[in-house]
């Protein structure tokens, strides 16, 4: 299964939201959210729809006997994602 995550805000510590869409490998919509999220940087929100979608398939039917792959435009929220001990300690605790 695919979580399709982006995170947006209008400029530093602006407002913000995040969004994503789970589908199935046929390509069938399972999942859909958005969250208003009030003032945030660019880093906490992709951090944010990182954890958020975590969070929904961790939660779902699907975690034991289906695998997640989680794509998002943030290289920085990907790295941080893969390696949690290059994040700050704030981003770390949304991660672990």
């Amino acid at each position: 299964m695919k979580f399709s995550i982006d995170g947006a805000t209008r400029g530093c510590m602006e407002l913000a939201g995040i969004g994503g869409i789970l589908r199935a490998c046929s390509g069938e919509a399972k999942i859909i959210f958005s969250k208003a999220l009030g003032e945030a940087d660019s880093n906490l929100v992709e951090m944010m729809a990182v954890k958020k979608a975590l969070l929904i398939f961790s939660t779902s039917r699907w975690n034991k006997n289906r695998k997640l792959l989680i794509e998002n435009n943030s290289s920085t929220a990907v790295k941080w994602t893969k390696h949690p001990n290059s994040a700050s300690w704030r981003m770390r605790q949304l991660i672990l």
